[in-house]
């Protein structure tokens, strides 16, 4: 084996689980999910917002796609 031999060898396991723990470490933590509110229970006052919502989304995407 020749000096250029080193270069070539491939990792030892020890080194690969150390490499990849390294990598871990780099990557920044996604900060954590917050639960999501309870479904709201109020009949029709709940319905005509979601409608609404809904009406003002549709109005954003028509304009975007060049309609209306």
């Amino acid at each position: 084996m020749g000096r250029s031999a080193k270069f070539t060898k491939r990792p030892s396991k020890e080194a690969k689980a150390r490499s990849k723990i390294a990598q871990a470490n780099t990557k920044p933590i996604p900060p954590p999910r917050s639960p999501t509110p309870p479904p709201a229970e109020e009949g029709e006052e709940g319905s005509s917002k979601g409608k609404k919502k809904r009406k003002m989304l549709r109005a954003k995407a028509d304009k975007k796609i060049g309609k209306a």
